[in-house]
C-alpha cells in the first residue's frame, strides 16, 4: 500500500528544509542552517542524514551538547554510516575530548577506510591526545618547580632587599621547609588544575537550556520529599 499523502508531503517538506540548510551552510549562516535542519528533523525523524547535518550546524554555532545528541541519533539510525560516527568525533575533538574523538574517528575509518579527511582528523586527534596526556603527566613537576622558584625568589628578596630579614642567615632548616612548602603548593595547584580542566571539558557537553529547564523539576521533587 502507498503511504498516506500527508506523510509523503512531510517527507518532501523535510527534504526541502534540508536543502535550505545546505544553502545556508554554503552562505556561512550556520544559525539559519541549524534552524532548517531542525525543521527537517521535526518533519521526518527517521532520516540519519538530517540529524548528521543538524549536528554539523549545531557544532559550528557552539551548541556542543545538542550537536553530540544529534550525532548519536544519526548513529542509532544508521550505525554502519561512517559520517554519523565522524560527526560525533568532531564534537568530541572540538570539546577537547581528544582520546574519545580518536576512538570515534577510528570507528568511522573502519566503516570507510578510504576517507582521507577522516584519516587526517584521526591522526590529528591522536597527536593532540598524546600531547594532552604528556602535559598532564609532567604538569605536577612543572607546577612544583614553579612553587620552589617563587619561594626561592622571596627568600632572596628577604635576605638582600628587606631592611629586616625574616630569616637569619643560619636558618637553613627553615629555608628547606619553605622550599618544600612551595613544591607542595605547586603539586596542589596541579590537582586543582586537573579538576578544573575535567569539569570544564564536561561542562561543554552539558546543554545549559536543558539543565535550566530541569532545575524546577528537581526542586519540586525535593519539596515532595
Amino acid at each position: 500500500t502507498n503511504p498516506p499523502k500527508h506523510f509523503v508531503m512531510a517527507q518532501a517538506d523535510a527534504e526541502e528544509q534540508n536543502k535550505l540548510g545546505a544553502e545556508a551552510v554554503k552562505a556561512g549562516d550556520f544559525h539559519a542552517a541549524a534552524t532548517s535542519y531542525l525543521t527537517a528533523v521535526s518533519l521526518d525523524k527517521r532520516v540519519a542524514k538530517y540529524h548528521s547535518n543538524l549536528s554539523f550546524a549545531l557544532l559550528r554555532i557552539g551548541k556542543y551538547a545538542r550537536a553530540l545528541a544529534a550525532a548519536d541519533t544519526a548513529i542509532k539510525l544508521e550505525p554502519e554510516w561512517s559520517k554519523a560516527h565522524f560527526r560525533r568525533a568532531e564534537v568530541l575533538a572540538t570539546t577537547f575530548h581528544y582520546r574519545e574523538a580518536q576512538d570515534k574517528y577510528k570507528d568511522a575509518l573502519t566503516l570507510d577506510p578510504n576517507d582521507a579527511v577522516v584519516a587526517a582528523r584521526c591522526e590529528e586527534a591522536r597527536r593532540r591526545a598524546d600531547a594532552q596526556a604528556a602535559w598532564e603527566a609532567r604538569r605536577w613537576a612543572v607546577y612544583g618547580l614553579v612553587g620552589v622558584i617563587i619561594v626561592t625568589v622571596l627568600m632572596v628578596l628577604d635576605a638582600f632587599v628587606a631592611n629586616r630579614p625574616m630569616l637569619p642567615g643560619s636558618a637553613v632548616g627553615a629555608r628547606a621547609v619553605l622550599l618544600a612548602v612551595g613544591a607542595g603548593a605547586g603539586v596542589l595547584a596541579d590537582y586543582g588544575h586537573k579538576a578544573y580542566a575535567g569539569m570544564y571539558r564536561a561542562s561543554l557537553l552539558v546543554d545549559p537550556e536543558a539543565a535550566a529547564s530541569s532545575a524546577p523539576t528537581q526542586q519540586k521533587k525535593h519539596k515532595r520529599h
